[in-house]
């Protein structure tokens, strides 16, 4: 019986341990939590203009260059 619980304790473990698990949960998390930054200043500023070409292409460089220094915390 007790063998039993430490596989379930091993198994719980390991899932936090998954860094691929870990890192879509943090992603989910901030992704909602800035889409909802998102919509809170849009309705603050009721007459600013929707999200241009421009600002969603600097926006996705800065998420790449983000995962970039993400990717590069493993080298250190």
């Amino acid at each position: 019986m007790s063998e039993m619980r430490t596989r379930r304790r091993n198994k719980g473990s390991q899932l936090l341990a998954n860094p691929l698990l870990v890192g879509a949960l943090l992603g989910a998390l901030l992704g909602l939590f800035g889409a909802y930054l998102y919509q809170r200043r849009a309705q603050e500023q009721a007459d600013a203009p929707p999200l241009s070409a421009a600002k969603a292409v600097k926006l996705g460089f800065g998420v790449l260059s983000l995962l970039r220094q993400i990717a590069n915390l493993a080298r250190i």
